[in-house]
């Protein structure tokens, strides 16, 4: 999202559609190729990643099958933030806003209706949050790539499958620009996990 923007920015502003439209496909393989692999590890190993925070065995098995569903619903995310950068780059606040607004009232009128088993739904208790939250990305990734191919075709933001190849020769590009801000956000979530993972202890010697 970060390099996207930057990039996108600046070949809008040099009245460069095309190179625009290349980077935002690039950013898009570079999202998704990001989320699969630490998706796919944490998938591989959800039990190990739970226990890192110091979780008891019967916390993790409730866990275990929220994580994969939300975890899986990352790899919808990824694309939608992409698009959502986009349309922001392109000077368009109010679509990503709206979509925002639409994924939220779903996520949390479906949140309710699974976990709780309302109007003869079965209750999924958290695993219905994980199912509430997989629809709800995807219904934005759905609104968010009706937008844009409803875009002109000239337009910077009208990515089309010629501009997800033609991003691949961006790729390195996009990575170099990424890397500082993706670099700040992991050592932001390391210490949070380290917080979450040492407060039942803090907790325990504080009696």
């Amino acid at each position: 999202g970060f390099a996207c923007v930057a990039l996108m920015a600046r070949a809008i502003g040099a009245e460069d559609p095309a190179r625009a439209r290349a980077a935002l496909g690039g950013s898009l393989w570079v999202s998704v190729v990001t989320a699969a692999l630490v998706c796919g590890a944490a998938l591989i190993i959800p039990r190990t990643i739970l226990g890192w925070l110091n979780a008891e065995p019967v916390v993790i098995e409730h866990t275990v099958p929220y994580m994969r569903l939300v975890l899986g619903s990352t790899l919808i995310l990824a694309i939608s933030l992409v698009l959502e950068n986009g349309l922001r780059a392109d000077k368009d606040t109010v679509t990503p806003m709206l979509v925002a607004w639409i994924v939220a009232a779903v996520k949390i009128t479906l949140s309710a209706v699974l976990i709780f088993g309302l109007f003869g739904f079965p209750r999924l208790e958290l695993v219905g949050a994980g199912v509430a939250t997989v629809i709800s990305q995807a219904i934005g990734l759905i609104a968010f790539a009706t937008v844009v191919l409803s875009r002109p075709k000239t337009s910077p933001v009208a990515v089309r499958a010629r501009d997800v190849v033609a991003g691949l020769g961006l790729f390195r590009t996009i990575v170099r620009v990424a890397a500082p801000g993706v670099a700040e956000r992991m050592v932001l979530n390391l210490a949070l996990l380290s917080y979450f993972a040492d407060a039942p202890v803090l907790v325990g010697m504080l009696g």
